[in-house]
């Protein structure tokens, strides 16, 4: 799974007006989150049902306000751990849970 790195001079708010150009959804992106860019197939998070354009917002209860916090929490965890992650995803939020692949690395 590839995730939105906000590059510097380019502001969260500046990827929801992205995200509401690029969705059809009548709900607004939430203010904080890493944005999925990319979901390989056959990938944990494709089969956790992960799409293009969700926002993570929690990992485990833990708020993701970006791409730090997101690799922050996911990298000291183990191959096969399960996490639970709040996603909103085309307008709605939605609860799932995935297993990780990559020993210290933020993968999905």
């Amino acid at each position: 799974m590839q995730v939105w790195k906000l590059p510097d001079g380019l502001s969260f708010a500046e990827a929801r007006e992205e995200l509401k150009s690029r969705t059809s959804s009548p709900g607004e992106p939430p203010s904080q989150g890493c944005v999925v860019l990319d979901v390989s197939s056959g990938s944990p998070a494709e089969t956790a049902g992960l799409k293009p354009l969700d926002v993570i917002t929690e990992i485990n209860n833990q708020k993701i306000v970006d791409f730090v916090d997101f690799q922050k929490i996911l990298s000291p965890m183990g191959p096969s751990a399960e996490v639970n992650i709040k996603v909103w995803s085309a307008g709605k939020v939605k609860s799932i849970k995935a297993v990780l692949t990559d020993v210290g690395k933020a993968s999905l």
